[in-house]
């Protein structure tokens, strides 16, 4: 079979793209063309696509990706490609997934100095990523599984979950969806003062205001935060795919755990789920398993089934790497 590669967006079919990441049982929001659209060329990051397909245009294989560009210094040390998805092809075949790592090397070769593909199943992980120069890091998440009653999703919780909830109640906080239009000045106030604090790259407020409302215009975006009154403390940006949710961005002030805002936040998340028939909660990462990391500590109250899954590294300039590597510990 003679395959085609599209790196075009032009050239292949929205339906056909959207249709192939909907069957394919691995397919995640962040294969799908709305998530592509939504970080397209921005102020400092783009989004990318490397496809093969058949003579006629079906898609046989797909890679989704974003470029990640700072200003200064930062450019040059961090210049970075990230897939929040594995590649996909039909059946998971081997030769063609050989050939899109093949596509993916020669695509970013000069532009990144590294790519990285995050949620690869353990299982999916196998040689031929060595093979194309990819380092294999241990990975863990926690998924919540929403077809049980609330009453025990919430007696499931670890009892310092369910006081602060309860915590968070008696004090009158208040949960509300948040509104991509009116909402979110004091959303992206909150977001990029705590990534600020600890110290890790988060979107300019053009970028942040121009990919909320992208895909909220799809349907696909969920916005809940919680307030002392009328301010924001907590607030978290989830995406929604089939019937899984995705916990994308949470963010929450310097000293919620006194009124258990944050706890009562991931609850009511889930109640609305339940409501809205979702079937999965997805907590999105929870660190490396060697590494200690109050973040898995904290979703780990929730219960749900935690696994590891894998990140892949492939770094075509390895005396920057190490050199932006050593530069962001030095910040931290």
């Amino acid at each position: 079979m003679k395959l085609k590669v599209v790196t075009d967006i032009n050239q292949i079919s929205i339906e056909k793209w959207s249709s192939f990441v909907d069957k394919h049982p691995k397919g995640t929001f962040f294969h799908t063309y709305d998530f592509y659209e939504a970080f397209q060329s921005l102020q400092n990051l783009s989004s990318h696509i490397i496809i093969l397909t058949d003579s006629d245009l079906n898609i046989l294989a797909l890679s989704v990706f974003v470029i990640f560009e700072e200003s200064g210094l930062k450019s040059y040390l961090s210049r970075r490609a990230i897939s929040m998805g594995p590649i996909l092809s039909v059946d998971d075949n081997p030769e063609l997934k050989n050939k899109l790592l093949s596509e993916i090397n020669i695509y970013l070769k000069g532009k990144v100095i590294y790519f990285e593909l995050r949620n690869v199943a353990a299982a999916d992980f196998s040689e031929r990523y060595s093979s194309f120069g990819y380092n294999v890091r241990k990975h863990v998440n926690i998924k919540l599984n929403l077809n049980v009653s609330e009453q025990n999703l919430f007696d499931s919780f670890t009892s310092s979950a369910r006081n602060k909830i309860r915590r968070a109640e008696q004090n009158e906080l208040i949960f509300k969806e948040l509104d991509a239009e009116t909402d979110l000045s004091e959303l992206f106030d909150l977001m990029s003062s705590v990534y600020q604090r600890i110290k890790l790259p988060f979107f300019s407020k053009d970028d942040f205001y121009s990919i909320v409302k992208t895909i909220n215009s799809k349907g696909k975006l969920w916005i809940a935060g919680v307030y002392n009154k009328t301010r924001l403390v907590s607030s978290m940006i989830l995406t929604q795919n089939k019937d899984e949710l995705y916990s994308w961005y949470l963010a929450t002030s310097r000293n919620p755990k006194e009124v258990g805002a944050t706890d009562f936040l991931v609850w009511n998340i889930l109640k609305l789920a339940k409501e809205k028939n979702i079937g999965v909660y997805n907590w999105g990462g929870a660190g490396y398993p060697s590494t200690p990391y109050g973040v898995r500590d904290f979703k780990s109250k929730f219960s749900g089934d935690t696994y590891e899954d894998v990140r892949l590294v492939k770094v075509y300039k390895p005396i920057i790497y190490c050199l932006g590597q050593f530069y962001i510990k030095y910040l931290k």
